[in-house]
């Protein structure tokens, strides 16, 4: 047995071991750069995975899911069902669905979508899917896969993650704009949708990296993930909002009931017009030619891929108002009427002009691009009496 000095002196020992440790220990932390970076990186997680999350959620809850509100292909995929149609484009597919919709089931879709509150989510295309269903004596299924500033390129790159699904529909429709080939600040190879789409496709391969290798992906997207909000934030202090954010229902309304239901029908108002005039004249001009040479060249790979897994494809110049139309450099529009038109007639595909007739007038817009709900009857009703009427599609769904 010890005695009591002896104890106490062991004690002190013990004592002087751990004080003699403790400065080691926070020397080795000052001294060793990957524990500096180790600890930095788990604080920057921390604080772009909890912290910052929060207080953008207590401010604009919308501003987040970023991913989820650019691609709607995590949800295309995860579906057991085979859809007939798919209808690609941007939110000028979309808008007219949202309405139609609504007055079909005799609520707003828009706001109604138990945890996904807005538009951007909408997948369906019921009031067409209707028609359809009328027109070809069966039921028919559409995937609304319209996404808010979504480009030509975009849906090339989509159409190619539908091919890889295997779920490939009976026929596709695309509608396009001059929207859809110009956007100043995004090259047609670095949209918001590809980043989104990028994301998910890294997800899906991160299973079969080393252990390094996911540490340093994570990192990354993480990094990725805080840069987008950083960017949120500054929006929300006074920053431009940039059109992807952009909801063509006007979410900063403070009755969003209201405001759609003034929407619906008959011409936009000036204030509504006015500002979608200036969003427009910002992404159309100066014009770059270039651009939109990028994105027919991705139409032409579109169709090409569409040729070679035997899809019938439809596209669709949707109706804008001349308004909008006035802010087309003279050039820039030529190339894309043109190009458009070459295009389909280099593979033979549908194609369907509704912004050259007479029929769509201002007050079948919301603006001075989306229909609104009687602009989208008449398109939609117009849209399937052609499908109806060609060889191609009713034998691609089994009509003939």
């Amino acid at each position: 047995m010890l005695g009591t000095r002896e104890r106490q002196q062991e004690k002190g020992a013990s004592k002087a071991t751990l004080d003699v440790a403790r400065p080691s220990v926070i020397r080795f932390l000052r001294t060793s750069v990957f524990v500096q970076f180790v600890l930095l990186l788990a604080a920057t997680l921390i604080v772009s995975t909890v912290a910052l999350p929060a207080l953008l959620k207590f401010i604009q809850p919308e501003a987040l899911d970023t991913d989820e509100l650019m691609c709607k292909i995590p949800d295309f995929v995860a579906s057991k069902q085979k859809y007939d149609v798919v209808f690609m484009g941007s939110s000028l597919v979309l808008a007219p669905a949202v309405y139609c919709d609504s007055e079909l089931l005799g609520k707003n879709v828009n706001s109604k979508d138990e945890k996904k509150k807005n538009s951007h989510y909408y997948n369906k295309a019921l009031y067409f899917e209707k028609l359809l269903g009328e027109a070809f004596h069966r039921n028919m299924s559409v995937y609304n896969l319209g996404l808010p500033g979504c480009m030509v390129a975009d849906d090339c790159i989509l159409f190619e993650e539908i091919l890889k699904s295997k779920k490939v529909p009976s026929f596709v429709v695309v509608g396009v704009a001059p929207r859809d080939f110009m956007h100043h600040g995004f090259d047609a190879d670095n949209t918001p949708v590809q980043k989104a789409l990028r994301k998910y496709q890294t997800k899906g391969t991160n299973k079969s990296e080393t252990a390094a290798g996911n540490l340093i992906t994570a990192a990354k997207a993480e990094i990725d993930k805080t840069q987008e909000r950083v960017a949120v934030l500054k929006h929300l202090v006074g920053g431009k909002i940039d059109e992807i954010r952009k909801d063509p229902f006007d979410r900063k309304t403070k009755d969003k009931e209201q405001a759609f239901e003034e929407r619906k029908t008959g011409a936009p108002s000036q204030e509504a017009l006015e500002k979608d005039l200036k969003v427009y004249n910002e992404r159309y001009n100066p014009p770059d030619l270039k651009m939109v040479q990028d994105h027919l060249n991705y139409l032409d790979r579109l169709l090409r891929a569409a040729k070679q897994a035997h899809v019938p494809v439809v596209i669709v110049k949707m109706p804008i108002t001349g308004r909008n139309k006035q802010l087309l450099d003279p050039t820039l529009k030529k190339l894309f009427d043109t190009g458009l038109q070459e295009t389909c007639t280099k593979y033979g595909v549908m194609f369907l002009d509704y912004d050259s007739t007479r029929e769509f007038k201002l007050t079948d817009h919301s603006d001075s691009v989306h229909l609104n709900l009687t602009g989208g009857r008449k398109f939609y009703q117009h849209l399937t009496r052609e499908l109806a009427a060609n060889d191609s599609i009713a034998k691609a769904v089994g009509a003939h």
